[in-house]
């Protein structure tokens, strides 16, 4: 595959591009500045995610002036004052949400099915938001029967799989019972991982004065909608994450919080042009696989609700061209005599990532020791670019980090995966059968969205 320029991170071009206030925090977390160090001196060890999801109480230039002022003897109680200075406690920007759609008892599916299971759970007035939703479920909290779902989109899978039903399967009661007990649970964390996104946060103020609402300072990309979160150090939307999530949410009778979530996303696409891997500043430099349009086609079959395809119709359209323009995201080749066009993941740029930024300049340092150790005495920038960009491009396929994307010629056991990977030289299969044929997509989407009209 031919060489390309290699683009730069230069963030005064995307804000332009993305024309509106984004705040970038590589300044933050990068290894050798003065943040990252004093924050490693602090607590001894730094996950650059949290230090990249931090809400500042200063403009990100000025957190970092303060930081490199400080001096570099600074005993911990100064900058344990100098972070409290700086930073709110927590992640005041992303809150905890109670879907209000949250049925009051578990969807019947998941106790018809199951003999000697217990009346419905039912779920504690405490677990549910009284204020209402702006968006109605458009149907009832079961599961779907196949046979009157509206006819599916290009891509769908189908919502009821075979055998899914208790009369046709073929697998034991006990572990049907077993099966049905992971999917209650599952169901009940829908109270834990809902979130949404906030613009301001109150500051503390002298006795005497009422506090007032300052606006958030983060990496955080506010959205419309409460959305539901992996958990863990993960405290926001995903987007290829986010398509099982709403196949669970229809499946557990959630329709406005899965119409909500396929909303945001294409809220995003509004803004940006495309879906970033999630709704933060340092996710806008990557996608993740193409999943938007079988979100709507799950939601289709599930409700059919037209007036959500004729709502988004243009967005699904957009996110397909920023998938096949440019001759960076597309290869062409001959097959059996055929001309194709097809799609591969990209890295993009040539640095580490923000979330993860101390990890990957490891990987690099560790890569340009092994090659010196080998006898290699120049560890170029051009090396040090196609791992940072095969890391990134790993990323964005949602595979981080599979041996996938590792030649077949490359140990990656000797080796190690990261440093070894090329995950732009691959063409996948399945993110091409994600990206569907023009003609497929007209027959699809743009039929439902003139039905809709």
């Amino acid at each position: 595959m031919a060489d390309k320029e290699t683009p730069s991170l230069d963030r005064s071009l995307q804000q332009m591009r993305f024309g509106e206030s984004i705040t970038f925090v590589d300044d933050i977390v990068c290894s050798d500045g003065p943040v990252f160090l004093a924050m490693r001196r602090l607590f001894n060890k730094v996950d650059c995610k949290d230090l990249a999801d931090l809400v500042m109480k200063l403009p990100v230039s000025a957190v970092v002036a303060r930081f490199a002022n400080a001096p570099q003897e600074a005993e911990k109680r100064s900058l344990e004052i100098l972070f409290q200075e700086c930073f709110y406690s927590g992640f005041p920007d992303i809150i905890e949400w109670i879907p209000p759609d949250l049925a009051e008892s578990l969807p019947s599916w998941l106790t018809d099915t199951c003999p000697g299971v217990p009346e419905a759970t039912r779920l504690t007035p405490s677990l549910r938001q009284k204020t209402p939703y702006n968006l109605t479920p458009s149907s009832p909290r079961v599961l779907p029967d196949i046979s009157v779902c509206p006819t599916y989109t290009y891509g769908l899978p189908s919502p009821v799989l075979p055998g899914e039903k208790g009369d046709t399967a073929t697998v034991k009661n006990s572990e049907i019972m077993g099966e049905n007990e992971f999917a209650r649970r599952a169901v009940l964390l829908w109270a834990k991982l809902g979130r949404k996104t906030r613009r301001t946060v109150k500051t503390g103020s002298p006795i005497g004065s009422e506090a007032s609402d300052n606006k958030i300072v983060s990496s955080s990309v506010h959205v419309p909608w409460g959305f539901i979160v992996p958990g863990g150090r993960f405290r926001e939307m995903y987007y290829w994450d986010s398509y099982w999530i709403v196949r669970g949410l229809l499946h557990s009778g959630m329709i406005s919080t899965a119409r909500g979530i396929i909303l945001n996303f294409a809220d995003l696409v509004r803004r940006f042009g495309f879906i970033p891997n999630g709704n933060r500043s340092y996710y806008l430099t990557r996608s993740q696989p193409p999943v938007f349009s079988m979100m709507l086609s799950a939601y289709y079959a599930f409700t059919g609700d037209l007036e959500l395809i004729r709502d988004t119709y243009l967005y699904v359209q957009r996110e397909y061209f920023y998938w096949m323009e440019g001759d960076l995201r597309q290869v062409h080749v001959t097959l059996d005599g055929r001309d194709l066009q097809l799609n591969r993941y990209l890295g993009h740029i040539a640095e580490p990532r923000t979330e993860s930024w101390d990890t990957d300049e490891t990987v690099v340092r560790t890569a340009a020791e092994k090659a010196l150790q080998n006898g290699n005495h120049e560890f170029s920038a051009a090396a040090r670019s196609c791992i940072l960009q095969n890391i990134r491009a790993a990323a964005e396929s949602g595979w981080d980090f599979s041996s996938r994307w590792v030649p077949d010629d490359v140990d990656a056991v000797t080796e190690g995966v990261m440093p070894a990977l090329r995950s732009e030289s691959f063409l996948p299969v399945d993110l091409n059968r994600r990206v569907p044929s023009p003609k497929c997509w007209k027959e699809s989407t743009q039929e439902l969205a003139g039905n809709a009209a």
